[in-house]
């Protein structure tokens, strides 16, 4: 974009000083024009907020995580935008998810790796063909499936969830955590 940006310079300062330029002013301020156009668009479309968990004084709210502003933070819970402002605000939980089938994938992956090792270890040894796929199932796939398993059940200890205080902290504290938050809310520079 920037080089772009600078091809467009070079171009009208030849034209500016009645210098022949190389005829590409439009093509090129035409892809500058779509390129700021599809980065304005793709902006926050694709990516989404952190899952928070918002505690004030004697309520909770789950939603995702829109967006900071200097005085509140805005989460999207179902279907409608709620505002809090920082100084009602006790704690945010930041929901940290592994998602299962990824870990369950990992986790038949490890298996079947120990499950070689297993055979290994014990010396299995196959006395036809017949006997080598059965034994090879019983390592491989009995492996891979208790790591499938594990995996699914170890997903939440994987990524465990971040909390972020509010409560009893000094402005600088407080300007830190709305830092921390910005970086995991959808729009990033929510005014």
């Amino acid at each position: 974009m920037m080089a772009l940006m600078r091809i467009l310079e070079m171009e009208i300062s030849m034209k500016n000083r009645n210098r022949k330029g190389t005829g590409i002013i439009a093509p090129a301020a035409a892809l500058l024009i779509c390129l700021a156009g599809v980065q304005a668009v793709m902006g926050a479309e694709g990516r989404k907020g952190a899952n928070v968990i918002v505690t004030q004084a004697g309520s909770v709210q789950k939603g995702e995580l829109v967006g900071v502003r200097p005085e509140s933070l805005v989460i999207l819970a179902d279907s409608s935008v709620l505002t809090f402002a920082t100084a009602d605000i006790e704690s945010v939980r930041i929901v940290n998810k592994v998602p299962k089938i990824l870990a369950g994938w990992v986790g038949s992956f490890v298996g079947a790796i120990a499950g070689i090792g297993v055979a290994k270890a014990f010396n299995v040894r196959a006395d036809d063909l017949g006997d080598a796929i059965g034994k090879g199932a019983l390592f491989l796939g009995g492996g891979a499936i208790v790591g499938a398993v594990a995996g699914v059940l170890l997903a939440d200890k994987m990524a465990p969830d971040e909390l972020i205080v509010f409560k009893n902290k000094s402005n600088g504290e407080i300007g830190e955590n709305l830092e921390r938050l910005r970086k995991r809310a959808r729009v990033h520079d929510y005014r």
